[in-house]
């Protein structure tokens, strides 16, 4: 299937925040599955996740009066990929980051919506895959199987009910 979007999802705790998140908004300098010539491509929610989840963490516990259990699944990171060509698709249009940041946007309202997870941001990684071996030049974008994908951020914490919905 050459032209799909899928969504899968995987939960954390407190205690993997700082490096999970680290790699979503590329705080780390070294990442392996990153081509730093692409590097550029990437966009995002435009401001720190990490901050905003320590900002909701605080939140949550002090809504709740006291600290949250070590072992609770704090927050999710949810991987929306995208095929090579759907992805080449959606940049023919110049517009083409704004329109997906309010489409990533609306997707993390309507999660939230559904499950009651606190949406914290997002970031648009189209700079991870890996260079066909058999190719040696390294600038020319076709020698690579791409990896695109918007990795989304969500607080395990539903506001208006006062749960944890995982």
């Amino acid at each position: 299937m050459k032209n799909f979007v899928s969504f899968n999802a995987k939960y954390y705790k407190h205690s993997n925040a700082k490096g999970e998140i680290g790699h979503v908004e590329r705080l780390f300098e070294d990442n392996k599955n990153q081509i730093k010539a692409f590097a550029k491509d990437n966009f995002n929610c435009g401001y720190s996740i990490i901050d905003k989840y320590q900002e909701v963490y605080d939140r949550v516990e002090a809504a709740k009066g006291k600290k949250l259990q070590k072992n609770a699944n704090t927050f999710i990171d949810g991987v929306l990929s995208f095929s090579a060509e759907s992805f080449e698709e959606l940049k023919k249009d110049p517009e083409y980051k704004k329109k997906m940041g309010e489409y990533i946007d609306k997707y993390m309202e309507e999660v939230k919506n559904q499950t009651g997870l606190t949406p914290l941001g997002w970031v648009f990684h189209a700079d991870e895959g890996y260079r066909d071996e058999l190719s040696s030049d390294m600038e020319n974008k076709d020698v690579y199987k791409m990896n695109y994908h918007a990795q989304l951020i969500f607080f395990n914490h539903d506001f208006d009910k006062g749960i944890a919905p995982l």
